[in-house]
């Protein structure tokens, strides 16, 4: 395969940086089929040809999207591949067929639009076509045309015959506790062990517990585990703990009753059922009556909890608060979600923390804070140095929003003179075109009013910083004076996360890590129990968030308020 002239002539002044593109559509073909080694294998041949003839090249960096469909951008590898060119790593980019790179004749108008910008060349090997011409420009958008229109001819396809199936009584899923699907008929049948499992330790345990939560701490008690199926094993590749939804899944899944339901597609008695439909309705029920009861989760047995939701274990999860009651009284405390949701101690071995005393902390955290100007002074210079890195990548992405609103803009100039020319015989041939590209046009110039928005004048941040720091000397007075449910709408404004470390689970001590909005954090402090220290509040770090903090008129006093934006905030 011979390169461009003016790929060649970009090689004599620096070596070539290139990027391979490999895509498969289906799981099985990124795992099992040879799909993938075999682009990479002959991307790296045609690369040494290349090496051979005496062209420089510094690299060649692999982007493998296995088993990721080409409707959309939604890759991992694509969007790698894309912040490479966007950060000027890459010269060209290589693909076996441009339908690799995208099956959307919008999505792909992008990527050209981009790379055309970042001077990136695309090299698809096998429909190399010259958009420099009119011709080859031609061939590329019908080729991407063509592929585009297969993917939905297959999608129709498939979904036609899965309704089918649907309607047949097949089962189209994959694994389904309870039951198998027989190979001949393609129905399920009841899986003997799993089905009494089914009826025994799931619905009536259900009914004898009354809560998913008591079922899932029964199967662990019981030791029933979750297989764990693999693509091409006939066995279980092992086993693991049910998960709290899985169990609510399971209760609340007509398939029991001998029914399948897909889409909006309803076939009764389309195989053997193992639950009853008397005791299926006593459970809906009782399943209905606790969300009812869960309906006001915003309090913890009768109490306000300004930390719900900002509270993250060490193992990653979430804390959630919850109250006991016990021998002296009743106890509040902030427990791992996953310990909740996940079979108990066996996954999380993380201490409640008890609710005042970190709660306590964090506030003694933030009203020290507020006494240091030079912390907030450094919170500034980091929020505007972020917000200056946004700023730019808002004008960039400003300008291919420009760049697309002209190109709108210039077919539907060309269909409007396709009407002045043909008459009004010719609106209903271009009727459904002009209104996709009106409502396009419309999108872009809400898009780019957003993106404008982004970029604020300099002399007007540097006011607002100063406002900025005037605001945050009244946090201690503000949190001091407000209640719990006060607090809580307060502590959302300025925190974004805490992260809790346990250093001594038995005596439920530890210490976190505190990020705040705009960013001070990650600061660590003085934890949860007693082991209380002081921060060190004037070694500001690197941080994300996009939440606002008060302003100096003080607006989130009011119940349930947000402050607006100062402009000071980095957006993520």
């Amino acid at each position: 395969m011979q390169l461009k002239k003016s790929i060649i002539e970009r090689a004599t002044t620096r070596p070539l940086r290139i990027g391979g593109y490999l895509r498969v559509s289906t799981k099985d073909q990124a795992i099992e089929g040879d799909s993938l080694p075999a682009q990479r294998s002959f991307m790296e041949r045609v690369v040494t040809q290349w090496k051979e003839a005496g062209i420089p090249i510094e690299k060649i960096e692999f982007y493998e999207d296995g088993g990721r469909s080409g409707k959309n951008l939604k890759r991992p590898e694509f969007r790698r591949l894309q912040y490479d060119v966007q950060r000027g790593e890459l010269d060209l980019v290589l693909a076996m067929k441009i339908d690799r790179l995208s099956r959307n004749t919008d999505d792909f108008r992008i990527i050209e639009q981009v790379l055309e910008e970042h001077k990136v060349e695309f090299c698809p090997i096998n429909d190399f076509y010259d958009p420099s011409n009119a011709q080859g420009w031609f061939m590329r958008h019908m080729t991407i045309g063509q592929a585009e229109y297969e993917r939905r001819v297959i999608g129709e396809r498939t979904r036609d015959g899965l309704n089918f199936r649907a309607r047949q009584g097949w089962w189209n899923g994959g694994f389904l506790y309870g039951y198998r699907k027989d190979e001949q008929t393609e129905k399920l049948v009841p899986h003997p062990e799993e089905a009494e499992i089914v009826r025994k330790h799931f619905f009536d345990a259900f009914e004898r517990l009354g809560s998913v939560g008591r079922v899932l701490e029964h199967l662990g008690k019981v030791g029933i585990r979750y297989p764990i199926r693999r693509t091409g094993q006939e066995g279980p590749a092992g086993f693991k703990p049910f998960e709290k939804q899985q169990v609510r899944r399971i209760l609340e899944n007509e398939v029991y009753l001998g029914h399948i339901v897909w889409s909006k597609i309803r076939t009764e008695h389309a195989h053997e059922a193992i639950i009853s439909q008397e005791q299926f309705a006593r459970v809906q029920r009782q399943l209905n009556q606790n969300r009812k009861g869960r309906a006001n989760s915003r309090y913890s047995r009768g109490r306000q909890s300004p930390l719900r939701n900002l509270v993250r274990c060490g193992c990653g999860h979430r804390m959630t608060p919850k109250g006991g009651t016990g021998r002296n009284g009743t106890h509040h405390y902030y427990e791992c979600t996953r310990t909740i949701h996940q079979g108990g101690r066996l996954e999380c071995c993380a201490p409640r923390i008890p609710a005042a005393a970190l709660e306590g902390a964090v506030l003694r955290c933030l009203r020290r804070l507020s006494t240091s100007q030079q912390a907030r002074q450094r919170v500034v210079e980091e929020a505007l140095r972020q917000l200056g890195e946004e700023a730019q990548r808002a004008g960039e992405e400003a300008a291919l929003v420009r760049q697309r609103l002209g190109t709108v803009q210039g077919e539907i100039n060309n269909l409007v003179g396709v009407l002045k020319v043909m008459g009004a015989g010719a609106l209903e041939t271009v009727k459904d075109e002009l209104h996709r590209l009106e409502s396009e046009r419309q999108t872009l110039r809400d898009q780019l009013r957003q993106l404008d928005e982004q970029q604020a004048p300099k002399t007007i941040l540097e006011h607002q910083a100063r406002k900025f720091i005037e605001s945050w000397s009244d946090i201690g007075e503000l949190l001091e004076q407000a209640n719990l449910e006060e607090q809580r709408v307060i502590l959302h404004h300025l925190i974004e996360v805490i992260e809790l470390r346990s250093s001594d689970p038995k005596e439920k001590r530890g210490t976190y890590l505190l990020k705040i909005f705009p960013e001070v954090g990650p600061l660590d402090f003085g934890g949860a129990g007693s082991n209380d220290s002081d921060p060190n509040p004037s070694n500001p770090a690197n941080g994300s968030g996009d939440r606002v903090v008060l302003t100096e008129n003080g607006v989130v006093r009011q119940f349930g308020k947000k402050a607006p934006r100062l402009g000071l905030e980095p957006r993520t």
